[in-house]
């Protein structure tokens, strides 16, 4: 998938220079479907930080509840690791080693699902729409996704570039303060991350439909990275029916 075509190729890139070299920080975020209720999309988002090493390399995931008219966002911590590399005296002796930090209380993301009325994606969502996969038509200000059968769904890129910017700053002052070899804060790094909205790709992705009500709901993969292409933003945002009167 192209969202992880930008990491993989990074990684190429970081394997190829020197061991001793350093590699630059690249922190991505990328989002996968949960839960739906009728008035939120629940996603898990999780962050992978290669902390400025060839060999390691934390991740963070977070249970994201979405508004569903106004794409408000709050999120619950419900997991984190670091991988790290223990060395062997040959590389084919190198195995990868799992840590957990202690005294950090987690949310269960079930546990908040079921509290705000959710279910799980997949007691929402088929996967797919029974007309098959919408026509996606881009213009300089919105996409638009247009199902056979007459269903059309309208994302306003002003409103995807928002969600994606108030994202990162949510995550920038949620995200635990782990130690990193830089000498900047975790924190610090997470809040001077930046993407070109220009730049930024749309692609029509899940459908579901709300578990009472019935209301479709679709979600668009935003995918939104820095000039460089390493730090990035893969989210989730979901969006409403329009009604056929609506331009």
């Amino acid at each position: 998938m192209k969202r992880l075509a930008a990491l993989a190729g990074a990684v190429a890139l970081f394997a190829a220079s020197p061991v001793g070299a350093t590699p630059p920080t690249v922190m991505q975020v990328e989002d996968e479907p949960f839960g739906l209720s009728e008035t939120e999309f629940f996603a898990l988002r999780t962050t992978t930080d290669n902390l400025g090493s060839h060999f390691d390399a934390r991740h963070e995931t977070f249970l994201v509840a979405t508004n569903l008219e106004t794409r408000e966002q709050m999120l619950w911590h419900v997991d984190s690791v670091h991988i790290t590399t223990q060395f062997g005296e040959t590389a084919d002796g190198d195995r990868k080693i799992i840590k957990r930090d202690d005294g950090i209380a987690f949310a269960n993301a079930f546990d908040v699902l079921r509290e705000r009325g959710g279910v799980p994606w997949r007691a929402a969502s088929g996967g797919t729409h029974w007309a098959g996969p919408p026509m996606v038509l881009e213009s300089m200000g919105a996409v638009s996704l247009i199902y056979k059968g007459g269903e059309r769904f309208v994302l306003p890129k002003v409103d995807a570039i928002a969600y994606t910017a108030f994202s990162s700053s949510l995550l920038a002052a949620s995200i635990p303060d782990y130690p990193r070899l830089e000498s900047i804060s975790t924190r610090e790094q997470f809040a001077l991350r930046r993407f070109v909205s220009a730049a930024c790709s749309y692609a029509a992705d899940d459908f579901a439909r709300r578990p009472q009500g019935f209301a479709p709901v679709q979600l668009v993969r935003t995918e939104c990275a820095d000039e460089e292409d390493f730090d990035g933003n893969s989210l989730l945002i979901p969006v409403g029916a329009v009604e056929p009167d609506e331009n």
